[in-house]
């Protein structure tokens, strides 16, 4: 069952599953690479019920939370194979995440520049500011807190 939800998502990149304490796949090869560990085997019943809700749902439950490398390479992975996913509300997210061509420089003059389709890592702990290089840009922002403290 995990197989089939997780060998039809990654296209491009590697997927590391942990289930448990004990249980660990690989799904596809190559960078960008994500790990998740689900807390236990009924999480992908619940995601293969209702993918594009169950993900962010779980999260917040507790249900699923991202290894090495964090959020961020989750997000990454996501976004490498969005195009493999058809026409679902996820996919349009995804694929909306960054259009146009995004300039993020920080106080100290550093400047990175995000493509259509790039994930993006929001800057923290600095002053930045983003600059549309080809206007109209759109940028879908994720954030992940934890109950009882304050979004920065």
């Amino acid at each position: 069952m995990k197989d089939k939800l997780f060998d039809r998502f990654v296209k491009r990149g590697t997927l590391v599953v942990s289930i448990g304490d004990r249980e660990q796949s690989r799904y596809g090869s190559g960078e960008p690479i994500a790990h998740v560990h689900l807390k236990h085997r009924r999480v992908v019943a619940r995601l293969l019920a209702d993918p594009e809700m169950a993900f962010g749902e779980a999260y917040v439950d507790g249900d699923w939370w991202p290894g090495d490398g964090g959020l961020a390479k989750v997000f990454e992975l996501y976004f490498a194979n969005a195009e493999h996913m058809g026409s679902s509300r996820f996919t349009t997210l995804a694929r909306r995440a960054l259009r146009g061509v995004l300039e993020v420089e920080t106080a100290n003059g550093d400047k990175a520049v995000f493509t259509q389709g790039q994930s993006v890592v929001e800057v923290m702990r600095t002053v930045h500011r983003g600059v549309a290089l080809q206007a109209p840009v759109e940028v879908i922002v994720f954030y992940a807190g934890a109950s009882g403290l304050p979004n920065t």
